[in-house]
């Protein structure tokens, strides 16, 4: 079993959907922030989510965004290739 934050304003797309635009520009940038934050945060971590998109954004009550839904992500191997390679069931794969 997993248990997760509660996020009120369930994913980001939807989210966006209902609000058709009435947001203001510090929201959306707050947003940008969270989201881009996340990615950072897997990426000192050595982990590269793949399937970034709105509906894999989560939101909550105070507008706080958070990356989700990590099914397609793998671990990066950092000291194989200077140019990044991750593992997957096949094998490695350059990052371009």
């Amino acid at each position: 079993m997993i248990i997760t934050e509660f996020m009120e304003n369930h994913s980001l797309d939807l989210f966006l959907r209902m609000k058709k635009g009435h947001l203001v520009v510090t929201q959306l940038l707050g947003m940008l922030r969270d989201v881009a934050s996340g990615m950072e945060y897997l990426s000192r971590r050595g982990y590269v989510h793949r399937d970034l998109a709105a509906r894999n954004v989560l939101v909550s009550g105070e507008l706080t965004c958070k990356v989700s839904d990590f099914g397609l992500s793998r671990t990066l191997l950092l000291d194989a290739d200077p140019e990044g390679a991750y593992t997957s069931r096949g094998g490695k794969i350059p990052i371009r």
